[in-house]
């Protein structure tokens, strides 16, 4: 029995690379290798990475909704939102400075 290691690169697409994978072991086992001996991940990122990008797709989802949700009842008349943020907004960015 032999283990290895493959590294990804950085900045690459891990759904790709696993996929890549996947091939190139799936050629290795039928044409380099002789009866008997496989080669087998025993580790695979795909699941791990699906899971991730519909979790941050999710929370993305509802963080927009929730900023709509607070700038909507604040902009729902063009009249009073204005000289509402003209004047809350610089006095909590001063507030922040203070911090």
């Amino acid at each position: 029995m032999t283990e290895d290691i493959i590294v990804m690169r950085r900045g690459e697409n891990p759904l790709q690379v696993c996929a890549r994978i996947e091939k190139m072991a799936d050629e290795i086992n039928e044409r380099y290798l002789p009866p008997g001996v496989k080669l087998v991940p025993y580790y695979d990122r795909t699941g791990l990475t699906e899971r991730t990008l519909h979790t941050v797709g999710h929370n993305m989802i509802e963080g927009i909704a929730l900023v709509a949700a607070g700038a909507v009842p604040l902009f729902w008349g063009w009249a009073t939102g204005v000289p509402r943020l003209s004047w809350r907004w610089p006095y909590r960015l001063r507030c922040w400075g203070r911090f």
